[in-house]
């Protein structure tokens, strides 16, 4: 019986060459370091490479191997990029997928996506430092979920103003700024873009003072002139009700950029915020002590039913000045760090 002819060293070595360009011109060469002998495709055809022959043979692989003068390794290897050669790229680049990657090869997965995974409720803890509209504060961070955080913090400010001489007047004051802030962070788009809708559990702001209106100088209450007495000098006084400025506890909500806990599974980051918290239309005392004059002489405003009226009249008017202030700013950026 006769065998039908191989193909001579030549013409494999032609296929192959060949096929690497088809391969590199549709940048798909890493679809070829794929096929290896471990791959089901090559393991069968060096299968076949290793029987033994018989007369009924139509190809003589053996008489190949030996005209290639290469081990039968190597000569398997030919075969199926010959054979892969004639196959369309497109579906050659379709099936590659579905190849197994050969013993020893690790495809390192994405650090982020393991990362964001890999978060659990209370799993971690970040801490930041702030400066803002509300004092100097910190918060500490928790997560709740990937794209939930549970935040808790606290701000403090303190300033007192003494001998201020404004218009005349001499204002002497202490202004306090204490606040407990609990909040939930959002990130809706897996980056530093936040929402944060929580809660004020403590409102500890605060402030009092006191203008003494110089002798001979004027103060206008509604709109009424009251000269202050050289012997018994008019002192205005101003408070928070309550010694709280506002209630003491209120919602919140605000935006802003930056994770205390990041899950890119970095340390640092840079929080910023700005929102408001309700603490209703905030009001002050307002007091008048001391003597006021007039052409007809001198008085005790406190005695005086008429001088009153004014006075709370004049403390209305403040009130409804300040009425918008029950939406309180919050404002802050800091640096954080995740433990």
């Amino acid at each position: 019986m006769r065998y039908s002819q191989p193909q001579g060293p030549s013409q494999i070595d032609h296929g192959l060459k060949s096929f690497h360009k088809r391969i590199r011109a549709h940048n798909s060469f890493l679809t070829f370091s794929r096929i290896t002998l471990d791959t089901p495709p090559t393991m069968a055809v060096y299968s076949i490479l290793r029987q033994p022959l018989t007369h009924n043979n139509s190809i003589t692989i053996n008489r190949t191997e030996k005209l290639m003068g290469r081990t039968s390794r190597s000569a398997a290897l030919y075969v199926v990029s010959a054979l892969f050669s004639c196959l369309p790229l497109q579906s050659l680049a379709q099936t590659s997928s579905s190849l197994p990657d050969a013993p020893g090869t690790v495809i390192p997965p994405q650090p982020t996506a393991i990362y964001r995974s890999a978060i659990r409720p209370f799993s971690a803890l970040g801490a930041d430092a702030k400066v803002g509209a509300n004092g100097i504060g910190f918060d500490v961070a928790t997560p709740l979920a990937p794209k939930l955080n549970l935040r808790g913090g606290a701000s403090f400010f303190g300033y007192t103003v003494d001998n201020l001489v404004e218009d005349g007047f001499n204002i002497k004051g202490d202004l306090t700024l204490r606040s407990v802030n609990a909040s939930v962070d959002w990130f809706p788009f897996n980056n530093g873009f936040r929402v944060s809708p929580g809660i004020m559990l403590y409102n500890g702001n605060r402030f009092n003072g006191t203008a003494t209106v110089p002798g001979g100088g004027t103060i206008t209450l509604n709109d009424t002139d009251y000269t202050s007495d050289p012997t018994d000098p008019l002192v205005a006084t101003f408070n928070s009700p309550n010694n709280r400025f506002g209630n003491r506890v209120g919602p919140t909500i605000t935006t802003g950029w930056g994770n205390i806990i990041p899950r890119s599974g970095k340390h640092w980051s840079v929080p910023f915020e700005i929102g408001f918290e309700y603490i209703s239309p905030p009001k002050i005392n307002l007091g008048l002590t001391g003597s006021a004059c007039s052409s007809d002489g001198c008085g005790n405003v406190q005695t005086d039913t008429e001088t009153q009226a004014n006075v709370q009249a004049q403390q209305a008017i403040i009130n409804d000045d300040i009425h918008n202030l029950r939406f309180f700013p919050i404002l802050s950026i800091g640096v954080g760090y995740k433990f």
